[in-house]
């Protein structure tokens, strides 16, 4: 990840371009936070004046109250309170609607920036090259496209919108108490000090805690996913306990984490009280001792707990919007990482492939210049079948991985029909390779959707017809809703040599003018591989095929074999040649040989 720091006003700025794709949901936003700041001190005063009118107080009603009389003759006490309580009812109800208003709009509005997020996210992540996921785990990503967005959207419906409000809530509050009685306002208020600093002191604990507990539930939710992956090897060296002890120790971390957070919480909600009860009893105290009015007393109560109420919980949303921000630095931290993606150039052309390659003088290593290949040249003619051979960490699978652009190689230029990989677009380039990896992955949808994964427009006679070709026809046939199978996760449900023809089956659909099997019926049995064996010498016709074999009794539709060594090309020639050298081809071949007349 980039280490790259953003300040919040930084991440706010980023966030903008997201925010105004939707100006009239961010402007409705501002306008209900605005009216709902101005309708607020109405309540109180509303309370005041009918308590002052219903004792005698007050004679008249402000002129300013009269003009929504609409007419109603105001003559006696009763319509007059009345009139006041129908205007605290409307008040109220306008207040709530907008509320509920502007709660629609914050929540919209956060969702459609992080349904864009997302997006961008998840495109991102779509276009690292393969090893940007060598070097990341995959929680990390999951973590970005998921749980820092539900954060940032509540920068939106908890954070920044939400502060914004109350403070414009609290500003209008004491505009008006200010311009009821300014003593009164400052006696009310003379606690207020006490309370900003002690819901300061909260806001940092507030903010440690929240951060050791997301640190506690990263690394729960870490350890149960990676040992829910492994539970077949956890089960098959019997270490249940002590895996079980090592999650009772990070259980507890997080356990002590949600403790202290509560904690934090059980002592600020009694302080918060207590400090509110002083100001309530200064109150009462200056309003008797001061000869002042019952409805004034009442006003000024219900607005001491205007102010009082926000202020309690901004730490709370303020932490909140610190989460989001955190969550948003994170993200864009990923999106303005260039250095990963893949290269696209502008010179870069689709192609239609005959299917020659040639490695000219190729290097390449993972990491700096550790060389996992030296100095590779050879030539694959149109058509050929080419099989490649080699002890484990001999270069094979990363041959394969130069071949398909999942790796850039460092030195050298790898062609196809005499065009550089470099100028060729990878999308046009993939299209045209089929490759059947040592990795079975099938993805949890139906054996059809898997295998049509590129090309939803391949016909089911089509897929039959390969499947019978391939004799997995009739085991399909057999599975609850044939071809609509419902694959599980990774192909749970099938054997490993279901899905591996499958994964066959899948590189063929697409008809491929370069095929590429890596160990394709190393899972199968010898019976089925024979089989399969048959089949693959005639699909591997009028198309370029490399085959990476341990078995060499599958790479014999070979026109030549590759003998790599510690990175290097050891030996290439057809099977007679490599034979007639008795070097290491002729020593694998003979091994094998005894081995299976043993076996």
């Amino acid at each position: 990840m980039s280490n790259t720091n953003y300040s919040k006003t930084s991440i706010i700025k980023q966030l903008k371009p997201f925010v105004f794709k939707y100006p009239q949901l961010f402007w409705l936003c501002i306008f209900f936070t605005v009216i709902i700041s101005i309708i607020i001190p109405i309540r109180p005063y509303l309370v005041q004046l009918t308590i002052d009118f219903s004792t005698h107080k007050l004679n008249m009603l402000p002129w300013y109250i009269r003009f929504f009389s609409f007419g109603i003759h105001l003559n006696d006490v009763i319509a007059c309170v009345i009139f006041l309580c129908v205007l605290q009812a409307i008040t109220i109800f306008i207040e709530f609607f907008l509320r509920i208003a502007f709660s629609y709009c914050s929540n919209k509005l956060g969702q459609n920036v992080v349904y864009d997020l997302r997006l961008a996210v998840f495109n991102k992540i779509l276009n690292f090259k393969i090893s940007k996921f060598d070097k990341t785990p995959i929680g990390t990503f999951t973590t970005r496209t998921i749980n820092d967005m539900v954060s940032i959207q509540e920068i939106f419906t908890e954070g920044l919108l939400s502060i914004t409000g109350d403070v414009l809530n609290i500003i209008a509050v004491l505009a008006a108490m200010l311009y009821l009685d300014w003593k009164l306002t400052l006696v009310g208020l003379s606690s207020l000090p006490l309370f900003l600093y002690g819901t300061y002191l909260f806001k940092n604990a507030i903010n440690i805690s929240f951060k050791n507990v997301r640190a506690a539930v990263v690394k729960l939710n870490s350890f149960i996913q990676e040992h829910l992956s492994g539970m077949m090897v956890i089960q098959a060296f019997s270490k249940e306990k002590q895996i079980n002890a090592t999650f009772n120790i990070i259980n507890h971390e997080h356990q002590t984490a949600q403790i202290k957070s509560v904690f934090a919480y059980a002592l600020f909600i009694p302080f918060a009280e207590v400090v509110f009860s002083i100001s309530l009893g200064l109150l009462i105290w200056y309003v008797i001792g001061f000869n002042g009015d019952i409805g004034e007393l009442l006003a000024f109560i219900l607005y001491l707990n205007l102010i009082f109420r926000p202020i309690r919980f901004i730490a709370d949303k303020y932490n909140t919007l610190q989460m989001g921000i955190i969550a948003a630095e994170r993200v864009f931290s990923l999106l303005h990482e260039d250095q990963e993606s893949k290269n696209i150039l502008e010179n870069q052309q689709d192609i239609k492939l005959k299917g020659a390659i040639e490695f000219k003088n190729i290097w390449f290593a993972y990491n700096d210049e550790n060389w996992v290949l030296k100095n590779i040249n050879f030539t694959i003619n149109a058509g050929e079948t080419i099989a490649i051979i080699g002890q484990t960490g001999s270069g094979k699978s990363s041959l394969i991985s130069i071949i398909n652009g999942m790796y850039p190689y460092q030195k050298g230029d790898l062609l196809f029909d005499n065009i550089s990989l470099k100028s060729i677009k990878m999308e046009s380039l993939r299209k045209q390779i089929g490759v059947v990896s040592q990795d079975l992955f099938l993805f949890s949808t139906t054996i059809k959707e898997n295998l049509i994964f590129e090309n939803s427009d391949v016909s089911l006679e089509k897929i039959e017809t390969l499947a019978k070709a391939l004799g997995v026809h009739d085991f399909i046939m057999n599975l609850p809703n044939n071809y609509d199978y419902q694959v599980k996760e990774r192909g749970a449900g099938l054997s490993i040599g279901q899905k591996q023809i499958i994964t066959v089956m899948r590189a063929l659909v697409k008809d491929p003018k370069i095929l590429i099997l890596d160990e394709a019926t190393a899972s199968i049995d010898k019976k089925s591989e024979e089989h399969i064996q048959h089949v693959l010498e005639k699909v591997v016709k009028n198309r370029t095929t490399i085959i990476i074999a341990h078995r060499l009794s599958t790479i014999r539709a070979a026109h030549r074999i590759m003998v790599l060594d510690k990175g290097v090309i050891a030996e290439f020639g057809t099977h007679a040649q490599l034979m007639a050298l008795n070097n290491l081809y002729s020593k694998y071949y003979t091994k094998q040989l005894i081995d299976e007349k043993q076996y």
